[in-house]
């Protein structure tokens, strides 16, 4: 049995030990942790990693399997191949040193052939014209489903082209036509987070004239002229949740669009984004919306319900102007500023609430030509 003075002495003891070991390890100095060239990120074809420390004479010992690695796991000797997805583990170590800090790198390793580069989108446009569709598309319904392919990286980017760029681009090429027709419903790649901009003469979406529905899990962005003109068949209900920025004359003239709710993350809706959407009767506009463009929705004339925000700040240059079935209408009390003619020719507004103490700011012609009977 122990004494209780001598179990004192002894915890000293030990304590002290502890010290000195601590003491001795700090003075040991650290292994510098091991690097990894290529370091993890998605990759579309087998990597060789190499792995280096700046500790000379260091032994480096790595897992592949996600475990943490020891000096009983495998030695490091030369390049690790890599050609699935894999979490790589390593430590650095030597003698009279400390054992390094534990690297951890995830490797993505796609298949090449699901990468959507521009070669491999005109070959699905070709086989879809020769009724030969993608694995998981509907052919009898006209779903594309792209939700599996993937973008390039940056050894083989698809750069201006069409396909999926490696920034997360997409751009179905508004010059090629073949194939287009037979598509009714595009499911976009899970990889992809703008549809390209196009022009007034070159719609990003050209050629898609039976085009009625579009989705894709990460889009934030549609870019100008996305839809204009061409996709008059389009008649979408709703858009991707994550959208933030609808771009200018992006849905242009797209005539068989009749209500449409958008999501709650957009912030903007550009210049001229749905002017022409002549069957366009509902649309809701969601709380975190700021800015309406000049021209968004002019021309809409069956658009009948608005509601705008409360932290909408500004409403662009003829932004309702001619949509001749809007009878009333509210401005909430953020609303600083209501662009020229932006309601002009809006025939039935017959009555306006204002919520701001200090209304907003009129642009010229701003109520041109409407039944405007009360203004509080």
């Amino acid at each position: 049995m122990i004494g209780k003075k001598n179990y004192g002495i002894l915890l000293f003891a030990v304590g002290l030990a502890l010290v000195f070991t601590a003491c001795e390890q700090e003075a040991k100095g650290k292994t510098k942790s091991p690097e990894a060239l290529p370091p993890g990120g998605v990759y579309s074809n087998t990597q060789f990693v190499t792995l280096m420390s700046e500790t000379e004479g260091a032994n480096i010992y790595y897992t592949v399997d996600g475990s943490r690695p020891n000096t009983r796991s495998t030695l490091y000797t030369s390049a690790i191949p890599i050609n699935s997805n894999t979490i790589l583990k390593a430590i650095a170590v030597k003698n009279d040193l400390n054992n390094s800090s534990l690297l951890t790198e995830a490797y993505t390793i796609t298949n090449f052939d699901m990468v959507l580069t521009e070669l491999k989108w005109l070959e699905i446009l070709e086989n879809i014209e020769n009724n030969n569709w993608p694995d998981g598309s509907d052919r009898h319904n006209g779903t594309l489903n792209l939700s599996k392919y993937t973008r390039p990286d940056d050894i083989y980017p698809s750069g201006s082209g069409s396909g999926l760029r490696y920034d997360g681009t997409f751009d179905p090429g508004s010059n090629i036509s073949i194939g287009k027709n037979r598509i009714y419903s595009i499911i976009l790649p899970d990889t992809t987070t703008k549809i390209a901009d196009g022009t007034s003469n070159s719609p990003t979406f050209q050629h898609f004239r039976n085009l009625r529905t579009i989705s894709g899990a990460f889009l934030s962005t549609i870019g100008d002229y996305a839809f204009a003109n061409d996709c008059t068949s389009i008649s979408i209900t709703s858009l991707p949740s994550g959208l933030t920025s609808i771009g200018n004359n992006s849905f242009q003239n797209c005539t068989n669009l009749s209500s449409l709710d958008l999501p709650y993350r957009l912030i903007s809706i550009g210049d001229s984004a749905f002017q022409g959407c002549t069957n366009l009767s509902s649309i809701y506009l969601p709380s975190g919306l700021i800015s309406i463009g000049d021209s968004a929705f002019q021309d809409c004339r069956n658009l009948d319900g608005i509601n705008l925000p409360s932290n909408i700040i500004s409403i662009g240059n003829n932004a309702f102007r001619n949509c001749t079935s809007i009878t009333d209408i509210t401005f909430p009390s953020g609303l600083t500023s209501i662009g020229a003619g932006a309601f002009m020719n809006c025939n039935d507004l017959e009555v306006i609430t204002c919520e701001r103490e200090i209304p907003p700011t009129l642009g010229v012609g701003a109520f041109a030509d409407t039944e405007v009977g009360m203004y509080i």
